[in-house]
């Protein structure tokens, strides 16, 4: 109050000139223009309340300082304070139609400010959540198991205006056994902001009825339209299932049946079909997959939004083939349909009792999990940051325990997000190598190479009957860990001290056996020939270490190294299977060239052309091991970092060239 009426004292005594220094921070507040007082923030350079503020001259607005006047009703300016007792005046709370509990007679009701009775009308309610539309899948309150009937009445005063609470149903996953999925809108259609939906009852406790569920097209499923026959579908489905499926451990095979995938997603049954016939049944492959593309943009262009289109995109971004650039543009696509379906929300009690419900909210997650993984890789391969943040990724290894029932592998989805801050890691010391100095990159590889062991350590024991995880996934997985040591070693060769150079050397040859022999396990469990462009690009990059070290080896020691990638050359041209248009036979043409210009140096004891000798400047180490530039090449299509190894184009486009 004093420094109220202080600041109007001084505001006419200074009127026309600047007010002293010592009055403006109490004043500020009092001579805020409107536009600034609107919006509530500071309103500087206005102290004679006749020039315009700082923000309206350099927005260009009308600076106007009408005082804001205080609310009050004709009862309250004229009686400001109450006389005597009177029946106390009751603000119900919005949506409650019930009246307050009497006040006893003997007792004086409290006194109020004036204001502080008449508040400001309530914007128009929205439906409660557990009033809106829910498919037949979704159960019911009464039908829910008992954790998750906890939410499901919420106080009326949980709602706020009609676009906040319906962006709700957006955003928020719903408590349901059916969790997002069911709830979820299949498009983001502006309507239900403009029309929202309302109860029948004013309560809020009458529920419309059920909406219908959505009918499937089924001139989109490939067995009607006559591209498969039905048998050809279920042994495609079942080939998938035994052979690619576990590659990704994306689809549960319980709950993907024929009958289900045609009932509920033929956009994925098309794509799942067509990814099938790629690897089982070739003559079926560029139909099938030109009809999956051609679905899939459809639903795109319509809005449509399910966890199939989501998984459908999965599939054709793993398994695309070697000249296909899209898998950036559609992984995005998938990521935003995941964010549409709230699946970066976690679910906040256990799964649902029914076997089914439960399948299909572990589903979700999973796709969610998978798609988390193809970000933080293509994110890397494409040097573009990646969307998905890891704190929008909940720990795996509670979720994987608890749906280690249903009988899908996700221990390996928190076998891999165990060592995702680490990949992180990583990737950021690659890009920022040209500005880090040589002490700090040995101290960040020391301390990844040293993670990286200790992950291993964890998920990969000498005996594979007692990990976590299955055989075929320990073999798998251990793969990619091996290759990641072969890279991180490769770099600390140009960063460590002269005398320690042959020690490390040798660390280096004793990780490229061990990668060697983990190929040759992968090719022996007809593995090789299923994996994405992606994950082969370790085996040419492991050429490409090959080749630059080639110079600094002594004899003996080259026709080691020479061995290990004949080696892995006839891993990849076992799994070929004849055809050089596969992902392997793009690595095993190289694997092939590069072995003969070993062999050929090696016989005339010269060096390889072009060799990349090691870096004097410690700022510039490692430039020259940087593998995103071959990656890009490949995944690209673009030019080839090894150019002088091959004598034309042709090598890397016909697969009938004759390597001699």
């Amino acid at each position: 109050m004093d420094a109220a009426g202080t600041s109007n004292g001084d505001a006419d005594s200074y009127s026309g000139s600047e007010l002293p220094p010592h009055r403006k921070r109490h004043q500020r507040h009092l001579l805020a223009c409107m536009g600034c007082r609107k919006i509530k923030t500071r309103c500087l350079g206005n102290e004679d309340q006749v020039s315009p503020c700082q923000r309206c001259q350099r927005l260009n607005l009308e600076c106007v300082y009408e005082r804001k006047r205080r609310r009050r009703t004709d009862s309250a300016a004229a009686s400001p304070v109450r006389p005597s007792p009177a029946p106390k005046p009751v603000i119900a709370p919005r949506g409650d139609s019930h009246p307050p509990p009497p006040q006893p007679e003997h007792r004086n009701p409290p006194r109020r400010e004036p204001q502080a009775v008449h508040l400001p009308p309530a914007p128009p309610q929205l439906p409660h959540p557990s009033v809106l539309p829910r498919s037949r899948s979704h159960p019911k309150p009464h039908d829910r198991p008992p954790h998750l009937q906890r939410h499901a009445h919420r106080p009326a005063h949980h709602h706020r205006d009609v676009m906040s609470e319906s962006s709700v149903r957006f955003s928020t996953p719903s408590e349901s056994s059916s969790s997002v999925a069911a709830c979820a809108s299949k498009r983001t259609d502006i309507r239900e902001y403009l029309d929202p939906q309302l109860p029948r009852d004013v309560n809020g406790s009458d529920a419309p009825p059920e909406l219908q569920p959505q009918e499937v097209d089924d001139g989109e499923n490939p067995i009607t339209l006559g591209l498969v026959t039905i048998h050809e579908a279920e042994t495609l489905l079942t080939l998938y299932m035994q052979h690619l499926n576990p590659m990704t451990a994306t689809l549960d095979p319980y709950l993907y049946t024929l009958q289900y995938l045609r009932s509920v997603s033929p956009v994925l049954l098309s794509s799942l079909l067509a990814i099938s016939a790629k690897f089982f049944r070739k003559h079926l492959y560029r139909a099938l997959l030109s009809h999956a593309n051609s679905v899939i943009d459809r639903a795109v262009g319509v809005g449509q939004c399910d966890i199939g289109l989501i998984q459908s995109l999965i599939l054709l971004v793993y398994w695309k083939d070697p000249t296909d650039a899209s898998s950036w543009v559609k992984l995005g696509i998938g990521i935003r349909l995941g964010y549409q379906l709230g699946m970066h929300i976690p679910r906040n009690g256990p799964l649902p009792l029914t076997e089914l419900e439960a399948r299909k909210v572990a589903n979700q997650e999973r796709t969610w999990y998978t798609l988390s993984s193809f970000d933080r890789l293509y994110s890397d391969v494409y040097s573009l940051p990646p969307t998905v943040k890891l704190e929008e990724i909940p720990d795996a290894f509670p979720w994987a325990e608890e749906t280690a029932c249903l009988g899908c592998g996700d221990m390996r989805h928190a076998c891999s997000f165990s060592s995702a801050s680490t990949y992180r890691m990583w990737v950021k010391y690659r890009r920022n190598l040209a500005t880090m100095s040589q002490d700090l990159a040995w101290a960040i590889l020391t301390e990844l190479y040293a993670q990286i062991e200790q992950h291993m350590k964890r998920w990969f024991p000498p005996d594979p009957a007692t990990g976590k995880i299955t055989e075929f996934e320990q073999v798998y997985l251990k793969w990619f860990d091996l290759n990641h040591l072969l890279k991180i070693k490769w770099h600390m060769l140009d960063l460590c001290a002269p005398y320690e150079r042959d020690a490390m050397l040798i660390d280096w040859l004793h990780l490229a056996e061990l990668f060697t022999l983990q190929t040759e396990a992968l090719g022996m469990r007809n593995t090789l020939r299923y994996l994405q462009d992606t994950s082969a690009t370790h085996i040419s990059s492991f050429g490409v270490m090959v080749y630059n070290l080639f110079s600094r080896l002594p004899h003996y020691q080259r026709r080691v190294v020479t061995g290990y990638v004949s080696r892995l050359s006839k891993c990849c041209d076992s799994a070929t299977l004849g055809d050089g248009e596969t992902v392997m036979g793009y690595v095993g043409r190289f694997m092939q060239r590069l072995q003969l210009v070993l062999l050929s140096s090696e016989e005339e004891h010269a060096l390889p052309p072009s060799e990349v000798p090691p870096p004097e400047n410690p700022a510039n180490a490692g430039a020259s091991l940087d593998l995103d530039a071959f990656f890009m090449g490949m995944l690209q299509n673009g030019a080839d970092p090894l150019a002088n190894l091959v004598p034309g184009q042709e090598f890397w486009f016909d697969p009938n060239v004759i390597l001699s």
